[in-house]
């Protein structure tokens, strides 16, 4: 059963080498809905630029594609998250999880669980 669930993907707890993970999937067919979902974004944009030149999208569509396919690849945040880890390494105040390496592939990402309290709990 899963403990979060997005609009990209679901993740679960786990266990791997004998600690406590969590597992981060990706929801099957996501980029190419992302895909359709940017190509009908443009040509809205391009139809409303008939009725006012601000509603054009004021990046390309090849741009907005590549970061969105970015943010839902896996090895990507994995590299982010060793940037993130090395970046903070002298600070005992900010945690953030270690992904394993060797499970994470472009559409899993298994890393260190870290409990918290949602923000609503605040």
């Amino acid at each position: 059963m899963p403990i979060a669930s997005g609009s990209v993907s679901q993740v679960y707890k786990a266990k791997y080498k004998g600690k406590k993970v969590a597992v981060k999937v990706r929801h099957p067919n996501v980029d190419k809905y992302i895909e359709r979902d940017i190509n009908l974004l443009f040509f809205l944009s391009y139809l409303a630029s008939f009725i006012s030149p601000a509603m054009e999208i004021p990046v390309s569509e090849t741009s907005m594609k590549k970061t969105l396919t970015d943010q839902i690849d896996f090895t990507f945040e994995m590299k982010n998250l060793n940037k993130f880890n090395e970046m903070f390494k002298d600070n005992s105040e900010v945690y953030f999880p270690l992904p394993f390496e060797d499970t994470t592939v472009e559409s899993v990402l298994v890393e260190t669980f870290i409990g918290g309290n949602p923000v609503t709990y605040y």
